[in-house]
């Protein structure tokens, strides 16, 4: 591979970072686990890496505390963008969180497309 191709394939990985990888991450972790999205929406919830004391809880809202959290605990990581992305995906509101309705359609209307190697 030529230096200018790597290049072109690092700039299509540093913006899938800033998009939607985050949904590749989560998507990955499904199928390793073999979960639905609301198999994981209740783990990020109530699963051993969710956050103990989470405050302002309910079992149909994940607060972006604890979304951090779990992703932390499960050695995700993300960019900024990617999680301001996965927000705006996931129709988050700043104060209210994730609704795990939303979390869940989101999975199912977001698409990821493989990174295309020339």
């Amino acid at each position: 591979m030529e230096i200018e191709e790597m290049n072109a394939l690092l700039e299509k990985l540093q913006l899938r970072c800033e998009s939607d990888g985050l949904f590749v991450a989560l998507r990955n972790v499904c199928a390793v686990t073999l979960w639905k999205p609301r198999d994981l929406a209740r783990q990020v919830v109530k699963g051993p890496s969710a956050m103990k004391d989470a405050k302002n809880t309910s079992d149909d809202i994940i607060t972006k505390e604890q979304f951090t959290y779990w992703l932390q605990a499960k050695n995700i990581t993300y960019t900024q963008q990617s999680l301001d992305f996965f927000y705006a995906e996931v129709k988050s509101s700043k104060k209210a969180g994730i609704k795990v309705d939303q979390f869940i359609k989101a999975f199912d209307t977001v698409k990821s497309h493989p990174v295309v190697v020339d």
